[in-house]
């Protein structure tokens, strides 16, 4: 998983998807980036709703 909200972050996402991995553009703009989230503030709360669901988490 790479996230990213800037122009220089482009590199990072042609990475992870060649690697098959998940790029994920935090807000607007072009990208390349395989998905969008609107915001940085968003983007957490979609990873602590991950870590929720985990077995075992706390």
């Amino acid at each position: 998983v790479f996230a990213g909200d800037d122009l220089t972050d482009e590199k990072g996402f042609s990475v992870v998807n060649a690697l098959g991995g998940l790029s994920i553009k935090v807000g607007g703009g072009d990208t390349i980036a395989q998905t969008r989230i609107d915001s940085v503030e968003a983007l957490i709360g979609w990873l602590a709703s991950l870590v929720a669901a985990m077995p075992g988490a706390r």
